[in-house]
This record gives structure tokens, sequence and C-alpha cells, in this order.
């Protein structure tokens, strides 16, 4: 079951978890991010990816929802500017619609193609091997032997 799962998270899910990484870890010096909303939101995502990196949807799922909460709160309080957290809200929606989609079906298998019909080696139409067993024009050319086999004068 987990195998199924975590195809089902793929690589796409894991880069976005990066993005959001960046985007809450990478204050460029503005107020836009404050350290304490920075420390909260690290967590948070590290939950996300986490999640994913273990193939755990649902988990990935809970872990997106508390970064959102957070999100919210953190612009609430001013350690967050909306401009940023709109940016860590849009990609916390793409890992979770990339972890909603269901997985891209393999490749179908195709069936072997049909095999053709054995045909008799010996059916005395002077097509194929003759075994020499009882027809005589087998074997080395002399001797007959079989339970047929008839001496000739």
């Amino acid at each position: 079951m987990l195998r199924r799962q975590c195809s089902s998270i793929g690589a796409g899910v894991l880069i976005w978890a990066a993005v959001l990484l960046g985007l809450v870890a990478c204050g460029d010096g503005h107020s836009d991010l404050t350290d304490a909303a920075t420390r909260v939101l690290q967590h948070d995502v590290d939950g996300v990816t986490a999640a994913a990196t273990a193939g755990d949807v649902g988990r990935v799922q809970q872990a997106l929802q508390q970064l959102r909460r957070d999100v919210a709160r953190q612009q609430h309080d001013g350690g967050l500017s909306a401009a940023r957290a709109a940016r860590i809200l849009a990609a916390s929606t793409r890992v979770g619609s990339d972890v909603s989609r269901p997985p891209s079906p393999g490749p179908t298998p195709t069936a072997p193609p049909p095999t053709a019909p054995a045909t008799e080696l010996n059916n005395g139409d002077g097509g194929g091997r003759d075994s020499g067993a009882g027809r005589g024009g087998g074997g080395d050319g002399g001797e007959r032997d079989g339970p047929d086999a008839r001496s000739i004068p």
C-alpha cells in the first residue's frame, strides 16, 4: 500500500515542497517575513516535505492545512506580508492538487502475439522431417526398425 501512495505523490510534489521551503526560508531583507514567522512556517514546510518523502498522502494534506493556518495567523499578526502569504498559499495549493491527483496509469501491458499452431513434424505428406519409424525413407536409408518394419525381398 505504501508503494501505491509513493507513486501517487511523485516528484512534482517534492519539487513544490522545495519551492515552499524557498518561500519561507528566504527572507530578502525586507519586512515581508519576520524571523519568528520563518521559524513557524519552516516547521510546517518540513512537515509537508517529510510526509511527501514518506509517501503519506493523508499526512501531506494535514501538514498543508497546518501551513495554511499558520500563514493566515502570521499574516494577521504582521509577521508575513500579503504578497509573501499569497505566494506561499499558491505553492501550497499546487502541492495539494498534485497530491490529490490520481496517479497516471502506467503503460498498459500488451498481449504477446499469438503463437502459430504447432504442426505435426511427421505427417506423411513429404513435408517435415520423417523420423524413419514405420514409414520408409527415413533414418539412415538402410535398415528399418519399429513395429511396422517389414523386410524387403
